[in-house]
């Protein structure tokens, strides 16, 4: 304790301030009397001048990027309620299962509850379409205010309906908002992001998917449905204010209505210095280029650099789905309930939440160094392994005691949670913002959005009918090898777009 407590001492006697942190604060008589202490002669004024010019100087660089986050950070209120929505019926499925808080009045049948969870992925499959129309015709940010006002709505209907066809209806409108998030916000990315943050700006839609989901686990079990519902229709509300108040429709959207001036104003807002001649005149040729082409569906098909990456997005949504993510988020206390496991399946869930929001976070941060193909492979063959043996598992519960390794599903569920949330699970989302060109992208990030919640769709109706009929086993089985499979598409087909520009990327789309 004495050290600390002398540096303290010796710290406030002696040592000045920063003259750097002083001129950035605007404090210049305090710079200069710290640097004529540090450097103990009078004629420090060129000093200054030249510390002076080089804060100003790395202020307004380290502004652009502030401001971008800063935007990016509000846009993603949006992905955490997509998160919120995607797996409301985690928390709400078990409770009705009885009658203690069940404003249906009824037990949902395992068809029923099935229809309730995967309805949102089947709104999903129609979302993308819509979003890529609204994101075209009305602009990026009136696309995502309209989506906040229906995403509330259907909140309010899950908070107040006591008919099951309501709740039905409610999910499906909800998972319609899911799509157009996911494919307006990847749009948006990839058209204000510098090269130098993309990676940060894209994990940041999978940082704040999985934050609501987390919301999810820990609120949900312990209130209401109808409380929980209210709970959650905060967050489309205000981002429908934060979005009105502080972001800036996209300058790209607004170059290609011929609104010059206002892209002018939005792009100068968005990097926070004067001096965006250049970079507007190169957004111009590039937005111009991109509207003497074509960006239907039968374009795409018909050029070549086009269907491949449309085919790089369909092999990572595929392999997204078959790692039984949208099965495990939807049934998950009912998995940690049919595995035994010694832990409350609350509290497992938000373990699991927790360990969720906690690789998503280290993959936002790495994803610009270690790379975007590294990370799909070093996340996908992991996952694959998890669910293997989590399938492995059910099968030695149906013939042995398997008491002693009653900790298994909940390691293996963490191990695998981490991983997936590690480069399969947020990567595909950063990397549809890059390899297409903007004439192309808004149809071809629908097809891709669309394909991979078809597949949730499909794995989330299918796998309680076979876990019941069969065993719970198989569909994990049938997850473990697919997703192994899947590795081997993305090794074949994925290329690296880390720090690279679009034109590089279209480059490498074209010579492979």
């Amino acid at each position: 304790m004495i050290f600390p407590t002398l540096f303290v001492i010796l710290c406030i006697l002696f040592v000045p301030e920063s003259p750097c942190y002083l001129i950035m604060k605007g404090q210049h008589e305090e710079a200069q009397k710290s640097l004529k202490k540090l450097r103990q002669h009078g004629n420090i004024d060129d000093e200054i001048m030249e510390l002076t010019a080089t804060v100003k100087e790395s202020l307004a660089n380290r502004g652009g990027i502030t401001e971008v986050i800063k935007t990016h950070y509000l846009l993603h209120l949006t992905s955490g309620t997509a998160g919120i929505a995607f797996c409301w019926s985690s928390p709400v499925s078990p409770k009705l299962e009885n009658l203690d808080d069940n404003p249906l009045g009824f037990i949902l049948s395992v068809d029923q509850s099935s229809w309730l969870a995967s309805l949102t992925s089947l709104g999903a499959v129609v979302g993308p379409f819509a979003g890529g129309y609204l994101g075209d015709s009305i602009g990026r940010k009136r696309s995502l205010i309209s989506t906040a006002i229906l995403s509330a709505l259907s909140f309010g209907l899950l908070a107040f309906g006591k008919n099951l066809y309501i709740y039905y209806i409610a999910r499906f409108i909800g998972g319609i908002c899911i799509g157009i998030f996911l494919t307006v916000i990847p749009m948006y990315i990839g058209e204000v992001a510098e090269v130098r943050n993309r990676g940060v700006l894209g994990g940041l839609c999978g940082v704040f998917i999985v934050s609501g989901q987390l919301f999810c686990f820990a609120v949900g079990p312990y209130i209401s449905i109808r409380m929980f519902s209210i709970t959650c229709m905060i967050f489309p509300l205000l981002f429908l204010i934060v979005c009105t108040l502080c972001v800036p429709e996209s300058p790209c959207y607004l170059l290609m209505t011929n609104k010059h001036k206002e892209a002018e104003v939005a792009l100068k807002k968005l990097r926070r210095n004067a001096n965006v001649t250049q970079e507007l005149t190169d957004l111009t040729a590039t937005v111009k280029e991109s509207l003497s082409n074509k960006g239907g569906i039968l374009n795409i098909l018909d050029t070549e650099y086009l269907r491949r990456g449309l085919a790089i997005g369909g092999v990572m949504m595929i392999t997204q789905q078959f790692t039984a993510i949208s099965v495990i988020l939807f049934y998950m206390p009912g998995i940690f309930e049919t595995a035994g496991s010694s832990l409350p399946k609350e509290i497992s869930t938000i373990i699991v939440g927790t360990t969720q929001v906690v690789a998503t976070l280290v993959s936002s941060v790495i994803a610009d160094k270690l790379g975007r193909r590294p990370l799909m492979l070093i996340s996908t063959i992991p996952s694959s392994i998890c669910l293997l043996t989590l399938s492995l598992y059910f099968y030695l519960r149906t013939i042995m005691d398997v008491n002693c390794i009653a900790w298994l599903p909940i390691v293996a569920l963490m191990v695998y949670i981490f991983f997936y949330n590690l480069g399969i699970g947020p990567m595909p989302i950063t990397i549809l913002s890059e390899i297409f060109p903007p004439h192309a992208k808004s149809t071809a990030t629908s097809i891709t959005i669309a394909t991979c919640f078809l597949v949730s769709f499909a794995t989330a109706k299918i796998f309680p009918i076979l876990a019941e009929l069969l065993n719970i086993w198989l569909p994990f089985l049938v997850f473990g090898i697919g997703n192994g499979l899947g590795v081997l598409g993305i090794w074949y087909i994925l290329p690296e777009t880390k720090r690279k520009t679009l034109s590089e990327i279209l480059k490498c789309l074209k010579q492979k």
